[in-house]
């Protein structure tokens, strides 16, 4: 907690204390005052300003109850701040790459010997999927455009890192030659990277980035696809998990491009899936709901709140959530299951 945090809280905590000892106070000085009172006879007249100081004191015995109720409720909605910033903190952990996260936590789904490809995994869903692989004995290659972040992670032996750019076929044929030098083999692979691109009406959309949400999105995956699948069929072994999106499914209003490459994505695992079902490949994807990661950056605070609004489970799926059922689909007791669209969207999806 820093000094911020202490400091308010110090403040509401004394506002408490304090209108609490000024309301017992207030309290025993008007016992007293009225004991004095009952011991001096009085005319009836004189009643009159004993009634008047009686509901001046119980007007302000009434202002102190609504103070120190306010500064109750204040103290509330401090404490649901911390706990919601301490929960945006460790999720913000689990992004950064740190060694301790590398460390073994979870249910183990076995992935010794294997060796998966993460795109995008220097950040986000697929960090947490690259740390989930790791931890299940997966050696794992991440595939990232971002140099600098690449640099900046603290990775186990296991865990390598090549700049690729999805967007550019030709340094996917360069990292796949690479990983496979590397590692000897490709049996997962998970397509994640992506954007969401800005929020517009479809007839206010910017071409540029269309084209650049199309490019990263949907031709990404299908680069990949086209050049990892030969290994993984002459290997005749294979794991191929798409990161899709429920806006593939439902379409999301200011967010077009976004959710026609998401479709294209599901539409293409289940086009691939069934080219590959004759051998031990498995093509799947998984359309979660939004989490609070950085693509956040990207979109407007208007379709935050509309995406949240529309998970029943109100609140957004959190990275850990999305990489344990990824390793799943990545394992080999994924053996029958192709072709199909694993639902992750906190009970939004209606088919």
């Amino acid at each position: 907690m820093n000094f911020n945090y202490s400091y308010r809280a110090f403040l509401i905590s004394s506002l408490l204390v304090g209108n609490l000892v000024l309301l017992l106070v207030s309290v025993k000085l008007n016992k007293k005052e009225l004991a004095v009172e009952k011991e001096i006879p009085i005319e009836y007249e004189e009643l009159l300003p004993i009634e008047k100081e009686e509901l001046a004191l119980a007007q302000e015995m009434e202002r102190i109850k609504i103070e120190t109720n306010k500064a109750y409720n204040e103290a509330e909605e401090f404490i649901k701040e911390l706990e919601n910033e301490r929960e945006e903190s460790l999720e913000e952990e689990n992004l950064d790459g740190n060694e301790d996260s590398f460390e073994t936590g979870g249910n183990k789904i076995d992935l010794s010997n294997r060796v998966a490809i993460v795109t995008g995994g220097a950040q986000g869903f697929g960090l947490a999927i690259v740390k989930r692989f790791f931890q299940s004995g997966a050696e794992v290659i991440i595939w990232d455009k971002d140099e600098k972040l690449l640099e900046e992670l603290k990775l186990d032996q296991k865990v390598h890192k090549l700049v690729t750019d999805v967007t550019d076929y030709q340094s996917v044929e360069k990292s796949t030659k690479e990983s496979i030098s590397k590692c000897g083999k490709i049996d997962i692979l998970v397509n994640n990277a992506g954007i969401a691109g800005p929020s517009f009406k479809t007839w206010e959309y910017p071409l540029k980035d269309w084209q650049q949400v199309i490019d990263i999105d949907l031709n990404g995956v299908f680069y990949c696809c086209k050049s990892i699948v030969p290994s993984m069929i002459e290997n005749n072994y294979g794991r191929i998990v798409n990161i899709a999106s429920i806006a593939g499914k439902e379409g999301n209003p200011n967010a077009m491009p976004y959710s026609a490459a998401k479709a294209g994505v599901i539409a293409l695992t289940k086009s691939l899936g069934k080219e590959l079902a004759d051998k031990n490949i498995a093509v799947n994807c998984v359309t979660p709901a939004a989490a609070k990661t950085r693509i956040f950056d990207q979109i407007s605070e208007e379709h935050i709140n509309y995406m949240l609004s529309k998970i029943p489970r109100n609140r957004f799926v959190k990275v850990d959530e999305l990489a344990s059922l990824v390793s799943w689909m990545a394992s080999e007791e994924n053996s029958f299951t192709t072709g199909a669209v694993f639902d992750l969207s906190g009970g939004r999806a209606t088919y």
